[in-house]
């Protein structure tokens, strides 16, 4: 499991979705959500 939380922190570049927003920090746990 310990690779899947390495995962996401990376992902937040690609998912631009709530990045963009400015949620860079929030972003990573909100795409997950």
């Amino acid at each position: 499991m310990a690779e899947n939380v390495q995962n996401p922190p990376p992902p937040p570049s690609p998912r631009r979705t709530l990045g963009d927003y400015g949620q860079r920090n929030d972003g990573e746990v909100a795409n997950q959500g």
